[in-house]
């Protein structure tokens, strides 16, 4: 019997080597670990004849117009990998050098887009649905990013995805002609999955044959053969030595791409060993000078929304979009601390300008060298800092926007880990 364990759904996607093109599959290199309900879906874009004269009181007919694709993701233990891997897809620029036993990764936004249909990188992306199938969906690409730090927890990473819609599977349909009495019936040219005759069996999904037209006869299917072709073993559906057509959807044997590669080891990162500094300067190589304020902060948010519309530009496929492109980019921090100072308050008045970064710690994967998350944001504008109080003490929170940084760029993620690198091209 196949299993419908959501437990058991795996997640894996191109991290090392973005697409080469649009809706140009890449290899799967790393498996994920997220939330239960993370599944890819297929956004089916679907009208009716309702606004039509047809003849008719009701809608009559449904129209394909083909599909998108899209899913969110939550990562609420965050490792490093986790921010690079989709901050370099979602930002666009990540440069890669080897330090130490490990590698740093620099990514920055990239202001010009890779060609005509999209700004931004793809990625491929392949989804277990725990023993029922197998999808892999080409070009998906990051809309948005988030990371969270609070006060006492695990680092979190919340992120959304948008896609083509273009997508394989590994259930086929295949038509079968054979008389309605026969006791089995023979593939064309395909082998059906599975090492086990149980195994086999569970990978074939449904055999009906109609033998009146419009009415679908279910066929029982006892056995599959390991031989390619394969053969089932099926209970006669009838006596009629007529011809007629079996539908079989079943699992064929298995494609490369089916065998997910391994999940990266790496440890979660807490947010006790972040450090907060607001303030301060970027050079170019370091962020000098500025106000440690860690001891104060509840909770930090940075937050990347690309807004994209994936769309069906002339000179696609009626199945899915060929174009991914965004309107801007933005990027913003949420700031809750306590109220010891007036400093936010001023910065605020004074309609200031203000450098911040906040450099996230995680333990050692090689003596001496830690896992690593660092921001920097040259310049933020404050929009609001609402006062407020929370558990008995006064509380402010900080609405900022980051701001085009001028000479540097508008924000500099480095991550530390020892991947060789994210989002390659």
């Amino acid at each position: 019997m196949r299993s419908l364990r959501a437990t058991e759904n795996l997640l894996a996607i191109s991290a090392t080597n973005a697409e080469t093109a649009m809706n140009t599959a890449q290899t799967l290199d790393t498996s994920l670990i997220v939330g239960i309900d993370n599944i890819i879906k297929l956004d089916p874009r679907r009208e009716t004849d309702v606004e039509e004269a047809n003849g008719v009181e009701e809608a009559s007919r449904v129209y394909n117009r083909g599909n998108t694709s899209s899913v969110s993701l939550s990562f609420e233990k965050m490792m490093a990998q986790h921010a690079a891997m989709f901050l370099a897809y979602g930002l666009g620029d990540c440069t890669s050098v080897a330090q130490g036993s490990g590698f740093l990764h620099t990514i920055v936004p990239r202001q010009n887009p890779f060609d005509y249909s999209r700004d931004q990188l793809g990625m491929t992306c392949g989804q277990k649905l725990a023993g029922v199938s197998k999808r892999l969906f080409s070009s998906m690409f990051v809309d948005s990013v988030e990371l969270s730090y609070a006060k006492d927890q695990f680092a979190k990473l919340s992120c959304s995805l948008k896609g083509t819609g273009k997508f394989e599977n590994n259930v086929q349909t295949e038509t079968v002609a054979a008389a309605g009495n026969v006791t089995s019936i023979s593939l064309a040219a395909n082998g059906v999955q599975g090492g086990t005759a149980e195994e086999r069996l569970d990978a074939i999904h449904q055999v009906f044959v109609e033998l009146t037209p419009g009415v679908r006869t279910e066929v029982v299917v006892s056995a599959v053969s390991a031989a390619t072709p394969a053969e089932l073993t099926i209970v006669a559906p009838g006596s009629d030595t007529g011809t007629f057509n079996y539908t079989v959807m079943y699992m064929p044997t298995a494609a490369a791409w089916e065998s997910f590669p391994p999940t990266i080891e790496e440890s979660a990162m807490l947010v006790c060993g972040l450090t907060v500094v607001v303030g301060g300067t970027w050079n170019g190589s370091a962020f000098v000078g500025g106000r440690d304020i860690s001891s104060e902060v509840d909770e930090v948010t940075y937050s990347l929304a690309n807004s994209l519309s994936v769309s069906f530009a002339p000179g696609g496929c009626n199945n899915h979009a060929n174009t991914c492109l965004r309107p801007a980019r933005e990027q913003t921090i949420k700031l809750g601390k306590e109220m010891r100072d007036y400093i936010v308050q001023n910065y605020l008045e004074q309609n200031q300008y203000i450098g911040l970064e906040l450099n996230l710690i995680g333990d050692e994967f090689a003596t001496g060298e830690t896992y690593q998350m660092k921001t920097v944001i040259p310049k933020l504008g404050i929009l609001d800092a609402p006062l407020s109080v929370k558990d008995k003490k006064l509380a402010e929170a900080g609405d900022l926007l980051v701001l085009d940084g001028g000479t540097y760029p508008s924000v500099i993620h480095t991550i530390r880990n020892q991947a060789s690198g994210y989002a390659q091209h």
